[in-house]
């Protein structure tokens, strides 16, 4: 584990912070000693352990105990809420106790609380036309317009001008964490929250940061300024202190907007949610970005190479020789190494290292060759990491704990930990889950991420469309994409979804229910089974019922995403392997399957907000412009979504306290503080969810807001741009009407006048982005499986190649006529796989000249399956008729010893004349064609001459392929027209 003590002073600061009771430095630093003696190296404080401690106080034999008793309880709850520490259950239910009292506390500012909102209220729109300046009104308009925030967070605001960011169609505000709780943190991406930014605080924190861009205010400072502008008219408060002040703000956000005290404690504190960084398109032409391997193995040639283990000296790490080409010791860069199925090591350090010369380290972009030569120098104590192991979650995750157990004693634990990093963002090991190896004193680090309904479609279809991988394989993927977002699934319970595991509802076809339990193939995370709904749209929910109806004589316990005989890593490589670098190519190589769970996540909790706060759809259409978004946010759709809790009632008749412990329950976390935390990020969301959509705006705001004079005329231009009826009404009608906007009709004023003012290097706030209209996509219902349909091949036979398509319309038919069940076509498909699907390569279709077109023949054999007994079944055998001559032995030793054949066996029967008995033929063919599963039988005709036949023995199951295998054989060996053409040409 990556070793730092727990400090005292980031309990104390969090305390501070949230206006809590807090002990004396020394006793808290006395309890932060006494755990760490403890030695826990796990989010877990047992009994057993608050035994030892309370022991530990016991000693002290002065009224000390009483101070160090309060202290302990200080730094649990600082464990419990930032390091996530699960605590023992008399603590759990005495920090709940203690959250009602925090929530007392406020209630108890309530009257200052009203004199507060009411006179802010008559204050604000006396600033419209007054404009004053002071930091005081300023810090006041950001807690009762933005959120509740201590004051050390508004300190760092104000000294930062590049607090103000444009982000997903509004305007935010980046509020830094004291200390990192983002996986990405670094200098240039520090860990933050983000809040909403509405027009008018915008307005006015944009003012102070031109007026003031270098001026700086502790907490102390702005307090100061906040008393005196409160003892003024219309407040008349006498001096409070930081935590009053903070307390009467929460106390104005419960009762005016209504935010319950979960919601409440997210506002207030920034520490609780970690902001996503934008996954912008990558713009790049629909399906150009699939590269022809984005549907193969991740590994496409396994090399079999000796073990690299720390005592091997003969084998030459690749990544040193890349060292050594950037310190100028060799003149040509070495190559990129292939992978080794015994040990990804060296390919995936050569990753590592190329990406530190190119990137640069987490501290400094550029780094010098001998600091990664030193950075990485722990690698000759490594054990190999084979694919099977990197393949498998449980398998990589013991690989990774055993090497951080080995270094343990020396000082590489943190550069280990960097390259763990790096493979948890590598496709094949981007399971690896880094919260394992993080110190448990440590915040818990959080990997945020978030993808919309229109990323995720266009993720879809950027699959669907893939000319690359088999239609079968584009239809897994496809599905596993949306059960890992709809259904917020993880890889593996994707992977280890049984056919009795998912059903439709009856009602509904676009609900699905997923079961979510231990299998022959392994547990869910924390072993509890637990069952949650997923409600798709129709285009997608057409996509998993159609994999449904073509598996729907599959066993109960066969996996959906399968092809009957396939391994669990074999899946994974096949089907997820392909979304995760689809994910990454459109988004940005921070994406991973993952964050499909994290999304689905954040649409199930604006799906409840909605439902709470009895939100339209088009409540945040002026952030979210995307139509498919805005859809699965109607109260039908979240009524739908929320019906396995719901039964049919209208919201307003269940016990809404419960909600959000209903939310973590579906994503199976028994703590709502995991979810809320790990997957809900940023709060810019919910603070446009709990005010109005539109509201009421004075000429004299909008003014303000547009960066007018107090006085000006020209508002009456801009209101007829911006207001649709404006126009048509007399002056008298105007004076009258009252205006009511949203801020995305006021928002490409605002950010045409913001980048006409700071598009200029000496502005201290960054100018925008190029703001762009929304160009929604427009989707029908049957998008997904007509894109699927139309991909199909329609015959087992592709015109433009030589392979012979088994998934094509024929086999994979939707409708109850087709001839193939989905077993059989497993056995066949993967038996043609083996064969290469008859792809042969140039040198062996030279061979297979040489021995001629061979006939498609069934040969019967014993074969028994789990469902059914023994019994004598067709199988497909190739039947080739040569003479034995030294022509027929080299192609046969290319083709049956080394090549596509060599894992068949083969009858070979040598027919000879009665006159050519004492020839050597049968020594020959025994000596040079026959292999050690091949059997050998000779037959004696009275005339006629002697030939070798070879009857090679296949496990493709008969069942409907004589004819089409039979045309593609006589395919192959019969030259194309074009092939004609062109041969003519030559010789013309």
């Amino acid at each position: 584990m990556i070793h730092s003590l727990l400090s005292a002073s980031h309990v104390i600061e969090y305390h501070q912070d949230l206006s809590l009771d807090c002990e004396s430095p020394d006793t808290i630093h006395w309890i932060c000693e006494q755990l760490h003696r403890l030695s826990i190296e796990e989010r877990v404080f047992t009994d057993r352990h608050l035994i030892q401690l309370n022991q530990a106080i016991k000693e002290i034999p002065t009224g000390r105990q009483r101070q160090l008793i309060s202290a302990r309880d200080q730094v649990l709850y600082y464990l419990s809420t930032v390091c996530e520490w699960q605590l023992p259950p008399v603590k759990e239910a005495q920090f709940e106790d203690a959250q009602d009292t925090w929530m007392l506390t406020i209630l108890q500012r309530s009257q200052p609380a009203t004199v507060l909102m009411n006179g802010y209220q008559t204050q604000r729109s006396t600033f419209m036309t007054k404009r004053w300046a002071d930091v005081g009104w300023l810090v006041m308009v950001l807690n009762m317009e933005v959120a509740p925030l201590p004051m050390r967070y508004w300190a760092d605001v104000l000294a930062n001008p590049s607090s103000i960011e444009y982000f997903e169609g509004q305007f935010t505000l980046k509020v830094l964490h004291p200390k990192p709780i983002a996986a990405y943190d670094s200098k240039e991406t520090p860990s933050f929250t983000r809040y909403a930014l509405p027009l008018f605080a915008y307005r006015l924190l944009e003012d102070f940061y031109v007026r003031t861009p270098s001026e700086r205010y502790t907490p102390r400072q702005l307090t100061h300024h906040l008393n005196q502008w409160g003892a003024q008219t219309p407040y008349y408060f006498d001096e409070l202190q930081p935590a009053e002040w903070f307390r009467t703000f929460q106390c104005v956000w419960h009762g005016h907007h209504r935010l319950p005290a979960p919601f409440l404690r997210d506002f207030s504190d920034p520490m609780r949610h970690v902001a996503t960084v934008s996954t912008v398109h990558t713009n790049t032409p629909k399906g150009a970005f699939i590269s022809a391997e984005l549907y193969q193995l991740p590994i496409t040639e396994l090399n079999e190479t000796p073990s690299t283990s720390h005592g091997s000296r003969r084998f030459q790490w690749p990544h040193k020789a890349l060292i050594k080409y950037h310190q100028g010791k060799h003149k040509t860069r070495p190559p990129t190494p292939p992978w080794q199925e015994r040990n990804l090591l060296p390919s995936l350090f050569y990753g590592f290292v190329n990406e530190l010369f190119e990137l640069g380290g987490i501290q400094r972009h550029t780094l010098q060759p001998d600091s990664i030569d030193r950075y990485t120098n722990f690698y000759q104590h490594l054990s190999p990491l084979s694919f099977a192991c990197a393949s498998d979650p449980e398998t990589l995750h013991a690989w990774a704990h055993a090497q951080f157990t080995a270094l343990q004693e020396q000082s590489t634990p943190w550069h280990l930990y960097n390259f763990l990093r790096y493979l948890a963002h590598q496709e094949l090991t981007d399971h690896l889950d880094l919260s394992q190896f993080e110190k448990p004193t440590l915040p818990s680090l959080v990997d945020a991420c978030c993808l919309s309904v229109t990323q995720i479609h266009d993720t879809v279809e950027a699959l669907l469309s893939s000319a690359h991988g088999d239609a079968l394989q584009r239809l897994f993927s496809a599905v596993a994409l949306l059960l890992g977002y709809y259904g917020t699934l993880r890889r593996g319970e994707v992977l280890r979804l049984r056919m009795c595991d998912i059903t439709i509802c009856p009602k509904d076809q676009q609900r699905f229910y997923l079961t979510i339990t231990t299998t022959e193939e392994g547990a869910p995370k924390g072993g509890k089974t637990r069952t949650t709904a997923a409600y798709l749209p129709e285009l997608s929910a057409k996509l998993v019922r159609a994999l449904l109806a073509i598996k729907k004589n599959a066993t109960a316990r066969e996996p959906l995403i399968r092809v009957t005989g396939e391994s669990l890593s074999q899946r994974e490589q096949r089907y997820l392997y392909p979304v995760t670098q689809a994910l990454k190519s459109l988004w940005g190589q921070h994406v991973r399957f993952h964050h499909l769970r994290h999304s689905g996540a954040d649409l199930l909790y604006l799906q409840g907000l909605h439902l709470a706060y009895q939100r339209p759809p088009e409540h945040l259409a002026c952030f979210q412009e995307e139509t498919e978004s805005q859809t699965m946010l109607t109260e039908a759709v979240c009524q739908a979504r929320f019906d396995f809790w719901l039964e049919g009632q209208p919201f307003c008749d269940v016990n809404d306290a419960i909600l959000l412990d209903v939310m973590g329950k579906e994503l199976g976390h028994f703590y709502y503080a995991t979810t809320r935390k790990h997957y809900l990020h940023g709060m810019e969301k919910v603070g446009n969810i709990v005010q109005p959509k539109q509201r009421a705006y004075s000429r004299d705001e909008l003014r303000y807001i547009l960066g007018m004079s107090a006085r000006s005329n020209d508002i009456s231009r801009v209101l007829n741009e911006i207001h649709p009826n404006y126009t048509l009404q007399s002056d008298e009608q105007k004076k009258r009407h009252s205006l009511q906007f949203s801020e995305g009709d006021l928002l490409p004023k605002v950010i045409a006048r913001h980048q006409r003012l700071h598009n200029n290097t000496s502005s201290p706030i960054a100018p925008l982005p190029r703001w762009l209209p929304s160009t929604d996509k427009k989707r029908s219902d049957k998008a997904f499986i007509s894109m699927w349909v139309s991909s199909l091949p329609q015959d087992f036979i592709d015109e433009s190649h030589d392979d012979f398509i088994l998934f094509n319309r024929h086999t994979l038919r939707l409708n109850d006529g087709s001839k193939f069940d989905f077993r059989t076509l497993s056995q066949q498909w993967l038996a043609l796989k083996k064969l290469k699907r008859f792809a042969f390569d140039k040198k062996d279709r030279t061979q297979l000249k040489a021995l001629g077109i061979p006939k498609v023949v069934k040969h019967w054999r014993e074969d028994g399956r789990e469902d059914r007994p023994q019994e004598r079944r067709p199988y497909i055998s190739l039947t080739f008729c040569v003479k034995c001559n030294q022509k027929t032995q080299k192609a046969f030793v290319q083709l049956f010893h080394e090549g596509p054949f060599k894992a068949h066996p083969a009858t070979l029967s040598l027919v000879q004349n009665r006159k050519s008995l004492r020839s050597t033929q049968h020594q020959r063919v025994e000596n040079q064609f026959k292999r050690a599963k091949d059997s050998l039988q000779t037959f004696i005709v009275p005339e006629g001459d002697g030939a070798l036949i070879i009857e090679l023995h296949t496990n493709i199951f008969a069942h409907h392929l004589m004819s089409p295998l039979t045309q593609h054989i006589e395919r192959l060996f019969t030259p194309h027209p074009s092939q004609h053409r062109r041969r003519e040409a030559q010789h013309g």
